[in-house]
């Protein structure tokens, strides 16, 4: 992946690819539900979350490039193992969308019991897409997002591996801590301040959506010399 299509119009693209195989699973049992409006509403704001995080962690993805252009390494929260990115808070927005759209499946369907719970599986598996489309998603330091960097540091044990090449290890909190500081004191802006970040998690967890305000403000400052 490179930066352009991080920066540029392809982000677009990528979303209303995203957002429509989210979608389409939806309209297929829409018609089946006869007024059952409270539960269609339910599936669409399932699917309106899940595309809110996909537009927050793409920002994230945006700061990440945005600082390694300064010699600044952002590191996120480990995702490289099974439980790691299947216990991350927005995949039970997954999982609960899938769970929902079976059993709405099942309660629709006509028939004996068993096979409305057989069409309901069925379709639960047909919509298990929707959980690795979601990892993608929250999956930043994979190597189709952020070319490994921050792995090669994490299992090297070393935030200061490459520092004799000039580059900075910072944890996603600290920068979060920075941008919540300039609420409170507002400064000119300095990369220096930003590289003079440490690589240890801050005390306050960095928040749900600190990575669209992030970027907003970093991109601001990514061609200058400050």
């Amino acid at each position: 992946v490179s930066t352009q299509s991080t920066w540029g119009f392809m982000k677009y693209i990528k979303g209303l690819i995203f957002a429509f195989l989210l979608f389409s699973p939806v309209l297929t049992i829409i018609p089946n539900l006869g007024h059952s409006g409270w539960v269609i509403a339910l599936l669409w704001i399932v699917i309106a979350l899940i595309m809110v995080f996909y537009i927050e962690y793409w920002a994230r993805a945006e700061c990440w490039y945005t600082c390694i252009c300064r010699g600044i390494i952002l590191d996120f929260r480990k995702t490289d193992s099974l439980m790691k990115w299947a216990c991350n808070p927005v995949m039970w927005l997954a999982y609960t969308f899938i769970l929902t759209a079976g059993v709405l499946t099942a309660v629709a369907k006509e028939g004996s019991l068993w096979h409305r719970i057989s069409t309901g599986l069925l379709f639960v598996l047909g919509l298990l897409f929707v959980v690795f489309l979601t990892k993608s998603i929250v999956d930043l330091e994979g190597a189709a997002r952020l070319q490994t960097v921050n792995l090669i540091l994490e299992y090297f044990a070393d935030p200061e591996l490459l520092r004799a090449k000039g580059f900075k290890l910072i944890h996603e909190t600290q920068l979060a801590a920075w941008q919540r500081s300039l609420k409170v004191n507002p400064k000119p802006f300095s990369w220096n301040d930003i590289f003079a970040l440490s690589h240890d998690p801050a005390p306050q967890a960095a928040g749900f959506f600190w990575g669209v305000k992030t970027t907003g403000h970093l991109k601001k400052h990514k061609d200058l010399d400050e």
